[in-house]
């Protein structure tokens, strides 16, 4: 059965709501920047880290001092972001900043890089990366291309974090059909999903960190139904309290009930 797993966002800076929302998930997914909270509950950590790109020793000592911290982590999961190194963030949206990466040279440092990364965190803990949002800037050139994702998950035979919302943004953006989009995706290797409401502005889609609707829950229980590998559900809602306790409720009922 699969498990609720909160992000630590800005809301647990509450100790009360710290605990309340601890209460109505399994467990919890650690991020850089997450405040301190119970580590035993921490069996999930997010990483800002890309893997496409060049990583330092300051990185991977990074990644070491996770492993050695969160000593119940089960996945690990990272980011491919942008083909620029050091993104320009403007308006929400990254612009070309830094070097600019090729596809053959982010295969090359994902490939050289997970062998790294599995050596770190050593056979028990699983490894995956997300989808991101595309926006029409040069930044997002290759990063959000599903068959590259998909080459960058089989090829070194990681897993999936499938976020909803930034597969709907990625297909709005690229006028392609949101299934057109999502069955390029390697939804086969998917461990986890991030759920949320993406918005529309101006005829962009963009990644609004809405309350789940309907078309949502629907899209969890369908992906539930084919993806039989999918262990985590996460809520990408921080807006306020009420609301995100509401969708876990929600969400559990609905485990409750398959």
């Amino acid at each position: 059965m699969p498990r609720i797993v909160t992000p630590i966002s800005h809301l647990f800076l509450d100790s009360v709501m710290a605990q309340l929302i601890a209460c109505h998930s399994d467990f919890l997914e650690c991020r850089d920047h997450s405040p301190q909270f119970d580590s035993s509950k921490q069996i999930l950590f997010h990483s800002d880290i890309e893997p496409a790109h060049t990583l330092t020793q300051q990185d991977f000592d990074y990644l070491k001092k996770i492993k050695t911290d969160k000593p119940n982590l089960e996945l690990v999961s990272f980011h491919l972001a942008s083909c620029y190194h050091s993104p320009i963030l403007e308006g929400g949206l990254f612009m070309p900043g830094g070097h600019h990466y090729s596809r053959s040279e982010l295969m090359r440092n994902a490939r050289e890089n997970f062998i790294k990364i599995k050596e770190i965190f050593g056979p028990k803990i699983k490894i995956a990366v997300e989808n991101n949002n595309h926006y029409n800037t040069p930044a997002y050139e290759n990063i959000t291309d599903p068959e590259f994702i998909s080459e960058v998950v089989y090829t070194n035979e990681i897993f999936f974090l499938y976020d909803i919302a930034h597969a709907k943004v990625s297909a709005h953006n690229m006028l392609l059909s949101y299934e057109e989009y999502k069955t390029k995706l390697p939804l086969d290797k998917a461990l986890q999903i991030h759920i949320c409401k993406s918005g529309l502005r101006d005829g962009v889609a963009y990644d609004a960190h809405f309350m789940p609707e309907a078309e949502e829950w629907d899209e969890i229980k369908l992906l539930l139904t084919n993806y039989p590998l999918i262990q985590y559900l996460t809520i990408e809602y921080y807006k306020e309290l009420e609301g995100l306790i509401q969708s876990l409720q929600y969400l559990k009922e609905q485990i409750d009930n398959e």
